[in-house]
């Protein structure tokens, strides 16, 4: 009988077997692989969509969510424990001015610690600073983006101002073509929406007729149209009326950032637009308006004694006007314009006068009650904004959501935390059309919020003209941490925006 030698026998199996743990480590390795590169677990989760939190883990996959459940078998890079926090998707701000900042400061710190993702500029129509052509503006954070998302509208005076037949006065019917045409190429190019402020600029001309056939016009291509009120500090109801009016021909929103009289509010709650499926507002969570002087007259109007008195009462008289900052009186500052009047012995109107001359002046008052606001608040209509932005000297500007849910939703219970969610992230998102934000759910990006909800809280006590956020602890946009425990990571992950809404209409 022939028998193969041993050695050769031992040999075979030892080549064998080392080619079975080769194998198997190649598979083992191939299956230790990360299954995800984030996963945020043990938090409880608020989808933005207004229904009930929920204990879960969050997968996440380069930018995309791509589960939610139970994860602790599963593989990641890395792992954030999220115990006794909330995840939430990024916040939204539909109404934030930040255009100009954002080209120097793309880190955009001031939006990032407050929980913002996501920003819609030029809702205002343009009044803190045209963005024109939206191609070459938008396209220069696709070169060099920013650290949060952005995404733009159209401001209808900025096109105005463009075609010489349309700058000033009343559009003829012959002069709505290259206007519209002018509008269907910013549509094109991403804007998220057409937005008109009333006060200002060559859309002030614009009659109430115009302003119906431009909201069929963006209704017809399925975006939103935003508008300021025109001169509201002069004649309140008929402005308000006016942008009710609108409601009727396509979705309008009240993107107000110039301020309104506190005495508005009875006259608009009385309405019944308010039940209008069409109808959206804009609300900031502060009862008192910071801005500039020259935004309480009419433009052009700034040294006319009868508009200023006019304003002044609207505003509730100057001992309820508050000077926040001057450069020419410093003296003043936190002090009522009637006290500056009287210590320089001149009336308020004078005064008011003066303040105009300094361009770095900044007055505030109440612009509503804090019981209207908390009913604005609760309106299915409402839509909570900053109304801020990174050089802009409000409270707003560095912490309007965190003022909104420690303020309102935590400690005076106005809204449940899942609904007040909902008003910051998946309800703008579908006012402009944002499919894949606003929500935690697969397939959705991951741009998230992971807040404390016992220490989320604005302070507003160190400075009047700055709020500092509290409680926000880590925040991701598209999949990659932005801010850690509060500290800034220096990402510049955020995306351009843009909105698909072809087919359009050029012309009715």
């Amino acid at each position: 009988m022939n028998r193969k030698p041993i050695s050769v026998i031992s040999l075979s199996s030892v080549l064998f077997f080392s080619l079975c743990i080769v194998l198997f480590l190649i598979h083992s390795a191939f299956n230790q692989q990360p299954s995800f590169d984030i996963i945020i677990e043990n938090g409880t989760i608020i989808d933005g969509t207004g229904a009930g939190a929920f204990a879960s883990d969050v997968g996440i996959r380069e930018d995309t969510i791509t589960a939610i459940g139970d994860l602790r078998a599963s593989h990641a890079g890395q792992r954030i424990d999220a115990s006794g926090r909330v995840v939430a998707p990024g916040f939204i701000d539909l109404a934030n001015h930040s255009t100009d900042v954002l080209q120097s400061r793309p880190g955009a710190d001031d939006l990032l610690r407050q929980g913002i993702t996501t920003v819609l500029l030029n809702s205002d129509g343009g009044t803190h600073r045209e963005i024109w052509p939206l191609y070459t503006w938008l396209h220069q954070f696709e070169l060099k983006p920013a650290a949060v998302n952005i995404a733009a509208a159209v401001a209808y005076g900025t096109v105005r101002r463009t075609d010489s037949t349309a700058s000033s006065d009343t559009l003829a019917p012959a002069d709505f073509l290259p206007v519209y045409e002018k509008l269907t190429a910013a549509l094109q190019q991403g804007a998220f929406g057409i937005s008109t402020s009333l006060s200002f600029g060559p859309a002030r001309y614009a009659p109430s007729s115009e302003l119906a056939e431009l909201v069929r016009f963006a209704r017809d291509n399925n975006v939103p149209a935003f508008f300021s009120l025109r001169t509201p500090m002069r004649q309140p109801r008929t402005a308000l009326d006016e942008f009710f009016a609108l409601t009727k021909d396509g979705p309008v929103v009240l993107s107000q950032s110039q301020p309104l009289p506190a005495k508005i509010w009875g006259h608009f709650f009385s309405h019944d637009s308010l039940k209008r499926k069409y109808m959206t507002v804009f609300v900031p969570p502060f009862t008192r308006w910071i801005g500039a002087v020259t935004d309480l007259v009419p433009q052009g109007e700034q040294f006319n004694w009868r508009e200023i008195r006019r304003a002044l009462w609207m505003a509730g008289g100057a001992a309820h006007v508050r000077i926040e900052r001057s450069q020419s009186f410093p003296q003043f500052a936190s002090r009522s314009l009637a006290f500056m009047a009287q210590k320089m012995q001149i009336s308020a109107q004078r005064a008011f006068m003066q303040l105009v001359k300094d361009k770095t002046a900044l007055l505030s008052f109440d612009t509503i009650s804090e019981n209207d606001l908390d009913r604005l608040l609760q309106s299915p209509a409402s839509i909570v904004v900053s109304d801020g932005g990174m050089d802009i000297s409000r409270p707003g500007s560095q912490a309007a959501f965190p003022q909104f849910l420690g303020y309102f939703v935590r400690e005076k219970a106005v809204l449940t935390m899942e609904q007040a969610i909902q008003k910051i992230t998946s309800a703008p998102a579908a006012l402009i059309g944002l499919h894949d934000r606003g929500r935690i759910q697969t397939g959705a990006k991951a741009d998230i919020v992971i807040f404390d909800p016992e220490r989320i809280a604005a302070d507003l006590k160190k400075d009047s003209l700055r709020g500092y956020p509290m409680g926000i602890e880590t925040v991701l946009v598209n999949g990659k941490i932005a801010i850690d425990q509060g500290i800034s990571f220096q990402t510049r992950n955020g995306r351009v925006l843009r909105k698909n809404s072809l087919p359009l209409v050029t012309s009715r």
